[in-house]
């Protein structure tokens, strides 16, 4: 969590569509910004966008087998760690 401190009283920001807070209240003049759920629903974001792009280079990647997407095969940890395994991870949770 990223501490961001204010001197002076500032409204609470909610995430556009989703409904949930990106800015929590910690005391009266500080807010914690949450950034591993930002990361994770601008990653979705992205990932359902090339899903529904049937001309885009990834579209290949992300591959259905009944309800979830299977995660393609990585030799490395590196690659694990790279975007499409970690999209298809926070799709299929």
């Amino acid at each position: 969590m990223l501490r961001i401190e204010r001197d002076y009283a500032q409204p609470i920001v909610d995430c556009p569509g989703s409904g949930t807070m990106l800015l929590y209240p910690f005391e009266r003049n500080d807010f914690y910004f949450d950034v591993d759920f930002f990361v994770q629903e601008r990653v979705k974001k992205a990932a359902l966008n090339f899903i529904c792009d049937q001309n885009h280079v990834l579209n290949s990647c992300y591959e259905t087998n009944r309800n979830f997407y299977r995660m393609p095969r990585t030799r490395t940890n590196r690659f694990l760690e790279s975007f499409i395994p970690f999209s298809i991870q926070l799709l299929n949770n």
